[in-house]
């Protein structure tokens, strides 16, 4: 009789578990380390996310691109307490003391970081972020993915959770690809809120899952996220709320969706509803039907 095998371990409730890969997609300047480090520091404490319990684990934050000052800056505003299970690995401060660069494309890296990640016993592990850290690999070239599949497999045999943090092109979504989303068990969305200018310190964005495996849009629906970070204050002010019908539908039409049947397949809606909340946008003036397409006034 074969051995059992242990129980998958959710990291947090519903959304991560051991041995997935998960990936969040985001436009440039988007802010998204504040969203990505907060849920790092969440589990290395097993404090609730989201109002969603947490196991407590090591985790390991590999950054590629932000300077290092920015996350050192983002750790502090998000946390007055050190975490003895929450490890970063920095390409600035890698090079300075090692002269060498993070490339995960090379098999002796990936083996170095893996043979890391089970010293410390680390069950998930942050990688900031995709174009950065896996240098030679082409976006659009799905055979190419091929040097980076084994070892991810690797870091699944061994129990860990990957969270890839990945840029989005023009239209909100993931660049290159779609090979890299293929083994993921959700894919999250972050976009810029309609006031997002008014947050000085801090962010405020929209997240929305793409693709979730382990969860209904009932059990995660679309958020919108506000870290605030006051000049006289060391901890970020952070909150969130559930975004209405009305404002999901205004952002699958700004991600370019135009007709009635695409929109009420990625929202779970029938067409009549989706044709009730235009008809909402349309009195509210920042909606346009032409022919069969919705589009926001303004657009030609």
């Amino acid at each position: 009789m074969a051995e059992k095998l242990p129980e998958i371990l959710q990291v947090l409730e519903v959304i991560v578990a051991e041995q997935c890969k998960l990936v969040i997609a985001s436009g440039s300047k988007s802010f998204k380390t504040w969203i990505t480090i907060d849920l790092g520091l969440a589990v290395s404490h097993g404090v609730p996310f989201w109002n969603r319990g947490t196991e407590r684990c090591r985790v390991l934050y590999v950054d590629g691109e932000m300077p290092l000052d920015g996350i050192r800056e983002r750790d502090q505003a998000l946390t007055n307490s050190l975490a003895d299970g929450m490890f970063y690995l920095h390409h600035e401060a890698l090079f300075h003391l090692t002269g060498k660069v993070l490339n995960l494309t090379s098999a002796a890296v990936q083996a170095a970081l893996l043979e890391s990640c089970q010293q410390r016993s680390v069950e998930v592990i942050f990688l900031d972020n995709l174009s950065c850290l896996f240098s030679g690999i082409k976006e659009n070239d799905a055979d190419a993915w091929e040097l980076v599949l084994p070892w991810l497999l690797d870091l699944r045999r061994n129990r860990i959770a990957v969270v890839f943090i990945a840029h989005a092109g023009r239209n909100g979504f993931m660049r290159g690809t779609s090979r890299r989303e293929d083994a993921a068990f959700w894919v999250m969305q972050l976009t810029e809120a309609k006031d997002a200018s008014e947050i000085q310190h801090g962010a405020r964005f929209v997240c929305r899952f793409l693709k979730n495996r382990n969860a209904t849009e009932q059990e995660c629906p679309p958020l919108e996220w506000s870290f605030q970070k006051p000049k006289n204050e060391t901890l970020a002010r952070i909150s969130w709320k559930k975004l209405s019908t009305l404002q999901v539908f205004r952002q699958w039409v700004e991600d370019g969706l135009t007709s009635a049947s695409d929109i009420a397949g990625e929202m779970g809606l029938s067409k009549g509803q989706v044709s009730k909340l235009a008809k909402q946008g349309i009195v509210a003036g920042w909606l346009k039907k032409e022919g069969r397409d919705y589009l926001l006034t303004g657009q030609a």
